[in-house]
């Protein structure tokens, strides 16, 4: 499968050019090698689909040999070990579908937390410079202080590991990225409040996803399979969510401010999946 997977995606690579080169001469010259990202685009969502298919069918399987051996056994057992068999089945059961729904819900999640991440980083310079004026130099800076502010917040969830739960420092962590973009929202136009949100939002964001995962190993069996799943997410995310900026950016109806909307809404879907999938854990 991964020689496979790495084929297609080295040649779709290698194809690009190829492929757009004959709407390159009757395409804008703005809009010229769009066609290129796209798609290769396409071609590194062809690979994470096939991951996903691999991981979701062998999960799949092995979910159901697991409840064939359990039926087999239960046969052979007496019938008074039946009864109790028989609800111990049913709670295997929700269990089953509690851990499917549960991952398929940490996959958005994980797809909204690193989506955001990488569309702010990737438009954050051209939004300082397009929406708030900001000069070469200092829209620079600021991108360059949100990768450090990313780096601190990393090396703080280091030391925030030894006295919080994970599930702690997630929602510490959602809450400090809401107040951050709400900031960043209500004073749009304030260009000191741009460098307080934007530190604010990468110091936050630098541990949401390793704390996910930890998260998800202490409250799901997590297996390769899983976990390749929740990559995916993250994969999926870092893909479609600055393409969709990218692609309101410049519309007259958003405009660069589309990049704090998009951002919050995000931020919010995120951490409504991440709710909802706390609660499922808390019946376990």
């Amino acid at each position: 499968m991964n020689r496979t997977s790495n084929c297609i995606l080295a040649l779709g690579i290698l194809a690009a050019p190829l492929i757009a080169e004959p709407f390159l001469s009757e395409s804008p010259s703005n809009r010229r090698w769009h066609y290129i990202y796209y798609i290769v685009a396409l071609v590194f969502l062809t690979d994470v689909l096939w991951l996903l298919f691999y991981s979701i069918r062998d999960e799949w399987i092995s979910l159901i040999g697991k409840t064939k051996n359990e039926k087999i056994y239960e046969e052979k057992c007496s019938s008074s070990i039946k009864t109790d068999g028989d609800s111990h089945e049913q709670d295997e059961q929700k269990n089953k579908w509690r851990n499917i729904f549960s991952i398929g819900l940490l996959f958005l999640t994980l797809a909204m937390f690193i989506g955001c991440e990488r569309g702010y980083i990737n438009f954050l310079y051209t939004y300082a410079r397009v929406y708030l004026n900001f000069e070469n130099r200092s829209a620079a800076y600021l991108n360059a202080t949100f990768g450090f502010s990313l780096a601190i917040g990393r090396l703080a969830g280091i030391f925030g590991t030894l006295v919080l739960k994970s599930n702690h420092i997630i929602l510490i962590d959602m809450t400090g990225c809401l107040i951050a973009f709400a900031l960043l929202g209500l004073f749009s136009n304030s260009s000191s409040m741009a460098w307080i949100g934007t530190i604010t939002y990468g110091f936050f964001a630098a541990s949401l996803v390793p704390a996910t995962i930890d998260w998800t190993q202490l409250h799901l069996h997590v297996t390769g399979k899983r976990l390749t799943i929740l990559i995916a997410g993250g994969a999926v995310g870092a893909g479609t969510i600055p393409l969709l900026i990218g692609q309101l950016f410049n519309s007259a109806l958003f405009g660069p401010f589309v990049l704090i909307i998009v951002s919050l809404i995000t931020l919010m879907l995120a951490t409504l999946f991440y709710i909802v999938t706390l609660c499922l854990s808390l019946n376990y």
